[in-house]
């Protein structure tokens, strides 16, 4: 009997303990999240294995050829930490002991307290795997050196995640070295001064577009898949020579190179000004 008597007493001593938040906080206040769990819970702050979907629950959401952009709910991100760390809680117990240390596990994750980003579901995302991303503020301030995620989370599906609120976004494609092309639907070779004469525009400089010359369009073989190079040459030059973008000098295949060079592409988003939709 007096064992049974000795266990009452330590269960009553643990239960006035658990119903007292302000001791389990105290009991608590020098406690630390271990490192590993921490680390967990900052990459579920970013989002990192959600399945996918959760994030997009519905297929129509994020079709072929699209991009979404968000912002993160700190909200869902706490609900999501504080589901993750709910496992086991099975008792009243264990709940009050989660509420005490809530707030050190909710800091070990670390949620940013503004973060958006955007998922792009595109052929893009496959043929160009180094993707160049640049993200920019209100302010014009650089976002995402580096981001938080940069991920494939899904086939041709990448999802970018960054500290701070977008307001202007750059796409580009890698450039990782010389581009030479022509635009092959219909449109015209831009022409580029190769050298300028004296009285020329005294902005331009060598390489520049001639501005108000429209440059020859692209001649292309039957079928429109292969592009005609000796006529396409022929053009550019009679149209350099006509432009007076070369002061004379011979046409050398340089000369030709010096036109065909192409820029990385690149593709621009800017949010809509408040009030106007987009």
């Amino acid at each position: 009997m007096s064992r049974l008597l000795g266990r009452r007493a330590h269960f009553d001593a643990l239960a006035a303990a658990v119903a007292d938040p302000a001791g389990l906080a105290a009991l608590h206040v020098d406690a630390e999240v271990p490192q590993p769990v921490a680390q967990w819970l900052r990459q579920l702050a970013l989002l990192r294995d959600v399945p996918f979907g959760h994030l997009v629950p519905d297929e129509a959401m994020l079709p072929p050829e699209s991009i979404r952009f968000f912002a993160l709910d700190r909200r869902w991100v706490d609900a999501l930490v504080d589901g993750a760390c709910s496992i086991g809680r099975v008792s009243a117990a264990d709940a009050a002991h989660d509420a005490a240390l809530a707030a050190a596990l909710h800091e070990a994750a670390a949620a940013p307290a503004v973060a958006t980003g955007f998922l792009l579901r595109s052929a893009v995302v496959t043929d160009w795997p180094r993707l160049a991303i640049e993200a920019y503020d209100a302010a014009g301030a650089r976002l995402g050196e580096p981001p938080l995620r940069q991920e494939t989370v899904a086939p041709a599906t990448l999802l970018y995640l960054v500290a701070g609120e977008i307001d202007r976004l750059a796409l580009r494609e890698p450039a990782e070295s010389l581009h030479f092309g022509a635009d092959a639907t219909g449109g015209r070779k831009a022409l580029r001064w190769v050298t300028v004469p004296p009285g020329g525009p005294p902005e331009a400089r060598p390489g520049d577009v001639v501005r108000d010359t429209p440059g020859p369009a692209v001649p292309l073989r039957a079928g429109g898949r292969v592009v005609r190079v000796d006529r396409l040459a022929q053009e550019v030059r009679a149209g350099v020579d006509g432009a007076h973008a070369n002061d004379g000098r011979p046409f050398t295949p340089a000369e030709l190179a010096l036109q065909l060079v192409e820029g990385a592409q690149v593709v621009r988003f800017g949010r809509a000004p408040r009030g106007k939709g987009g």
